[in-house]
């Protein structure tokens, strides 16, 4: 059976715990004090300091050896890393490769820049699960993933303009004003990069102007997996995922609850889709 990481930007399913998927936490910093990102971590009491912490969040790779470590394991390995673009958790990923391979020799360890982040992240394991099952080599199972990677898509629907704000994406004032006037952003993964793709009044008029931008960027969806990242509104993720699948047909959806690290940068009730 192969191996599998992933960096605690994936939120974890319940079926990626049961495999046995590892997680390398990164490091969080909220209102001067320091969180691990682990299994521990109590995610409400988190999602009440980032809301009692709006500004100045700080967030750290997985050292190198953090990555070593787990890289001991398992014939072969699969790493699924935050996008390259958004932390350097795939560079720590990819020297520990080099370290490991200049103590123990060669080993098949594929390290996989998901260009994606929280849901997105989750969908690449659980398709890396499946192609396990079908017992397929390890550079059969590295091609396939690697399509399945090009063909992913991922949305932000944020309630918070914190993280637009910090990132240069929006001026502080017009945020505010936008907040206000109960404003949703709607943002999307593009390369690997958040951008912000659409705005709409409302949590419903997002919802459908979201499904409007998926009919126009995806013919197909009847066999894809929908999976919708929830922080602290899974009343919300439903109500999407219902409307999602109603208008789009997905093969399955899954609801998940984000990790400390995607909590950060959603921020509170903000939701992550991917597909």
């Amino acid at each position: 059976m192969i191996k599998i990481i992933a960096d605690s930007g994936c939120d974890f399913s319940d079926e990626m715990i049961k495999y046995g998927v590892a997680r390398v936490p990164l490091t969080l910093q909220v209102g001067g004090k320091t969180y691990v990102d682990d299994f521990d971590l109590d995610i409400t009491q988190y999602i009440k300091a980032i809301s009692e912490n709006p500004r100045g969040r700080k967030t750290a790779a997985p050292s190198p050896e953090k990555y070593y470590t787990e890289y001991k394991d398992g014939d072969a390995v699969f790493v699924v890393t935050l996008s390259s673009h958004l932390s350097s958790s795939y560079e720590s990923a990819m020297t520990a490769v080099n370290m490991y391979k200049e103590d123990f020799g060669e080993k098949f360890i594929y390290v996989i820049d998901s260009k994606s982040a929280s849901a997105g992240q989750t969908l690449i394991v659980h398709e890396l699960m499946k192609l396990n099952k079908l017992n397929l080599s390890p550079d059969e199972i590295k091609n396939r993933i690697d399509k399945f990677v090009s063909s992913l898509h991922t949305y932000f629907i944020l309630e918070c303009f914190n993280t637009i704000v910090d990132s240069g994406r929006m001026n502080g004032y017009v945020a505010k004003l936008a907040s206000m006037l109960n404003i949703v952003p709607i943002c999307a993964g593009e390369d690997g990069k958040m951008a912000l793709v659409a705005q709409a009044r409302g949590h419903n008029k997002a919802y459908t102007k979201l499904a409007e931008i998926i009919k126009s960027t995806c013919k197909d969806t009847t066999e894809r997996t929908l999976a919708i990242t929830n922080v602290d509104c899974r009343d919300k993720a439903i109500k999407l995922a219902d409307k999602l699948d109603k208008e789009l047909g997905f093969k399955e959806c899954l609801i998940l609850s984000p990790t400390g690290l995607v909590c950060t940068y959603a921020d509170h009730h903000g939701l992550v889709i991917a597909f």
